[in-house]
Order: structure tokens, then sequence, then C-alpha cells
């Protein structure tokens, strides 16, 4: 069955939660708040991948300051922060900082893995990078989830790995 993606919209956010409790931990989650906000606030860049009406996987992103610290990255944890991010997203300044087009989070529930729903999620967010004239996409994974994205043509550009709540990660970039 062919995953339909789109942009989500506030009414997919049971969805998008049930997608977060079977794919990430707790501590990497943020609540029903947050990703009403980020539903709201990101717009083209918040998008759902669904079959037969039901939200099995989606991917958000945002433009960000490069290279994000650890410290801005946690703020998107909590709805001020949320809120402060996607106002930067929306054409906000960063004191002058670099635009990156910055990969946060793609997700699919288990039980639908390993059946290319999230080459597909992140299939959409390259094009739609290129539709905003981004060459390429950064982001943050852990060393378990590194060779997802390895196979798809991320190249670390960190030597180290930083926590991130408590759990290692590194700067990746994957041209678009």
């Amino acid at each position: 069955m062919e995953l339909r993606t789109r942009r989500a919209r506030t009414d997919d956010l049971d969805g998008v939660m049930s997608v977060l409790e079977s794919a990430l931990p707790p501590n990497l989650r943020g609540d029903a708040t947050d990703y009403r906000i980020r539903i709201e606030k990101l717009g083209e860049n918040f998008i759902v991948g669904e079959l037969d009406g039901e939200v099995v996987g989606y991917v958000s992103s945002m433009i960000m300051p490069d290279r994000p610290t650890v410290d801005e990255l946690e703020m998107l944890f909590d709805s001020e922060g949320v809120e402060s991010a996607a106002d930067f997203h929306q054409g906000g300044n960063y004191d002058g900082a670099t635009k990156c087009f910055y990969l946060g989070v793609i997700a699919v529930k288990e039980g639908r893995r390993n059946n290319g729903y999230g080459t597909a999620l992140l299939e959409e967010t390259k094009r739609l990078a290129r539709s905003k004239s981004f060459d390429r996409i950064h982001l943050i994974t852990t060393k378990e989830k590194e060779p997802y994205f390895m196979k798809r043509g991320a190249t670390a550009i960190d030597d180290s790995f930083t926590p991130y709540f408590g759990v290692p990660h590194r700067w990746y970039e994957m041209r678009v």
C-alpha cells in the first residue's frame, strides 16, 4: 500500500501522538500541547504519512540557526520554546545567524516500519528543502539510528557525540 503524504492538520494530533508513543522514548516526545503548536506554526514543514486515513508516520522540520546548540534544541520540548523556534521558522531573525533546514523528527509507528514509509517522508522533506532553496538538511541522530541516515546519504559533520536529553547524538548533513 502506498503512503500518502500531506501537510498535517490539528485534527491529526491524536495520530501524531500515537506515532510518538510507539516510536520515541518519553524524554524525547514532548506533549500534545507542544505538538499542536508545531502543527499550527510549522505549516507545510509538518508532514504526516497516512494509510487509509490512519496517520502512520510524520516528519517535522524547520528553518533554524545553523547548527543550533543543545540548549536551543532542548527548548523545542516546552511550549514557550516551540513558540520561539516556530517564530524564527516563520521569518524571524536570530541575531544574523546563518539559517539551516533542520530535520527535527522523523518517526513511523511500530508495526508499520520497514515498508519505505520513513524514506517517503524523508524524500518529501528533501523536496520541501529544495523548494525553499536549501541544498542540504541538517539533523542530529543517535548512534543506533546512524545507519538509517547514512544509508540515505547523510554524512557526519561532527567527530563526537553530544548529550541531548541525556542520550548521545551527532550532527549530520544530507544533500537534497
